[in-house]
């Protein structure tokens, strides 16, 4: 139920993705790793685009650019 996992040098710091708890960067931390939640670590300064679940292939993606017959020659 616990995990070893290196966060890489190079950024300030991690954040765990679930607790939002800091962590050091280019060091090994033990952290808990239970089965039913993976250990997900975000660098610091990154984005992560969240997006609610498609519901199957119903879901329609909205895209500015709907008519394509004016790029063709």
């Amino acid at each position: 139920t616990r995990r070893s996992v290196y966060l890489p040098a190079g950024a300030q710091a991690w954040f765990d993705f679930h607790s939002g708890a800091r962590f050091a960067a280019g060091q090994t931390h033990v952290v808990d790793a239970p089965w039913s939640t993976l250990p997900l670590f975000v660098r610091a300064g990154a984005a992560i685009p969240l997006a609610r679940a498609a519901d199957g292939a119903r879901q329609r993606h909205d895209d500015p650019v709907r008519d394509t017959q004016q790029f063709r020659s």
